[in-house]
């Protein structure tokens, strides 16, 4: 499960997500990968933008790998 603040009503609350109903991908897999789970492994020095999509809606991280 992947847990994120998100609206729940009027208010902001963690809510919880499947990961099989999630897409992860990485921009740049020569120095991250990111597979079906969301797990993030370091490949060589670099950066990349992990992004997730569910429903729609999508969101990105920045990793940094040295």
């Amino acid at each position: 499960m992947i847990s994120v603040i998100g609206l729940k009503g009027m208010l902001y609350a963690p809510i919880e997500l499947d990961q099989k109903n999630c897409t992860f991908t990485s921009d740049t897999p020569a120095a991250a990968t990111v597979d079906a789970n969301g797990v993030i492994t370091a490949v060589a020095s670099g950066s990349a933008k992990i992004t997730v999509t569910y429903g729609g809606q999508s969101d990105e991280i920045d990793v940094i790998v040295e």
